[in-house]
Order: structure tokens, then C-alpha cells, then sequence
């Protein structure tokens, strides 16, 4: 097996990933507590009145978009959080000079990170696609409000 320990034992790379890691888990905890923030909202809305849907494949749609990107977001924290543990494990195992246990951890973080970050691109390009579903319907309205 070919492995490098010393360019993770004697350079800032370890670092570097364990603070990109966290930077990376705090966004996906943010984008999840803003769609939790928005569920509720649009729930509240729905069941007072104050939106109401043209028809049932509009609300089913507007329920896809938030269930798919609740899954996408839910697999996200779990692989960045699971890369997060696998460079806090590689930091213990270079301590102890565990050479092959550290660069294996360290690749299973890399991999985690990178599924995590195509997810993410899944996720976001569901929330495009519901925004500019949106903006259709807004387009609708403005004829309808300023004929």
C-alpha cells in the first residue's frame, strides 16, 4: 500500500480539513434549519388560507421539492458529519503514530466530503428548480393583478 504520513504528520493539511469540515457541517446545518424554517412557515400559511394552490399537481409539487431536498440535506449531514469524525480519528491516530490507520481515515474523509459535496449540488439544483417554480407562478399572477 502506498501512503504519504509524513505530508499529513508535518504539514497544515490536517487542519486545514478539520476546520473546512466544520465550515462544510455548519453550512449544511444552516441550509437544513432554513427549510425546517421554511416547512413550518408554508405549513402555518397553508392552514391559515394565506396561500392556497391552483390545483393538486401544484401542491404535490411544492410537497416533492421539500421532501427531496429534506432527504438531500438529511444524507449531507450525515457524510460530512461522518468525514468530520473520520479527520477528528485521523488527528488521534497521528498522535500516536498510527501511520496507515491516519492515511486511511484521512482518505475515508476525503471520500465522505466529496459525496457530501455532490449531494449538495443535487440540493441545490432541487431549490432552483423550486424557485424558478415559483417565479412561474408569480409571472402568472402579475398578469392577472396588473392587466
Amino acid at each position: 500500500m502506498i501512503y504519504d504520513f509524513e505530508l499529513l504528520s508535518d504539514t497544515a493539511i490536517l487542519g486545514n480539513m478539520f476546520f473546512a469540515s466544520t465550515i462544510f457541517i455548519t453550512l449544511t446545518i444552516t441550509r437544513y434549519s432554513n427549510l425546517d424554517k421554511l416547512i413550518r412557515d408554508s405549513r402555518d400559511e397553508i392552514e391559515k388560507g394565506v396561500v392556497k394552490f391552483i390545483n393538486q399537481d401544484e401542491y404535490s409539487s411544492h410537497i416533492t421539492n421539500y421532501k427531496d431536498r429534506l432527504i438531500m440535506l438529511q444524507k449531507i449531514l450525515f457524510l460530512s458529519c461522518s468525514g468530520g469524525v473520520c479527520i477528528c480519528t485521523c488527528f488521534v491516530m497521528v498522535i500516536f503514530k498510527l501511520q496507515i490507520a491516519a492515511v486511511l481515515f484521512f482518505t475515508v474523509c476525503i471520500i465522505l466530503f466529496v459525496l457530501s459535496l455532490v449531494l449538495l449540488v443535487i440540493e441545490i439544483s432541487i431549490s432552483f428548480r423550486a424557485l424558478n417554480e415559483h417565479l412561474s407562478i408569480m409571472r402568472i399572477l402579475r398578469h392577472k393583478l396588473f392587466k
